[in-house]
């Protein structure tokens, strides 16, 4: 039932994307988690979601296309240890949410060359290793916050852009919730 009822969202947005000449259409995000395969509710306990589950999607995914012609994406949260939704071959490319952790109120902060080369790490690591995976184009969605001053967050999103500026395997950049 939960299915059919996104079936309906989805494919009203993706009407209203069509008729206004969107060029991607976003469809995931981190609160669909338990409806995935192998699905896990927000406590990290199993969903208990259908195991045709990856079925359903691409079936969602494939009628959006038939009412949608642009980009199809698929967005999620960057955590260590995930598992990929199986059918991510069936979109276009992903959006990766990444929340990069606010600096200690009680450190110094680091400099910039140290923090670019911290995050370069991480872009290297399990976030390469995901755009490999899938294959796809693949945006950076970053969340920096700003509870520990605007200095961390001006600090980090500077580094964070010289990082990215130095691998182009990733598609784009998108900044949110500062």
């Amino acid at each position: 039932v939960w299915f059919e009822h996104y079936k309906s969202f989805l494919l009203h947005h993706a009407d209203m994307a069509s008729q206004a000449g969107v060029d991607t259409l976003i469809l995931g995000g981190k609160w669909l988690n338990p409806a995935l395969p192998n699905g896990v509710l927000f406590d990290g306990s199993p969903s208990g979601v259908l195991l045709e589950s990856e079925d359903l999607w691409r079936k969602l995914i494939s009628e959006v296309r038939q009412r949608y012609t642009g980009q199809v994406a698929w967005g999620m949260s960057y955590r260590e240890g995930q598992i990929l939704p199986p059918f991510l071959d069936a979109v276009d490319q992903v959006y990766l949410d990444w929340l990069i952790p606010a600096a200690s109120p009680d450190e110094a902060l680091p400099t910039i060359e140290d923090l670019t080369f911290s995050l370069g790490q991480v872009l290297d690591g399990r976030i390469l290793e995901i755009q490999t995976a899938i294959g796809k184009p693949l945006t950076l969605v970053t969340q920096i916050p700003s509870e520990h001053g605007l200095d961390w967050q001006a600090l980090a999103t500077n580094a964070l852009l010289e990082a990215i500026n130095q691998r182009d395997w990733i598609a784009g950049v998108v900044t949110g919730n500062y």
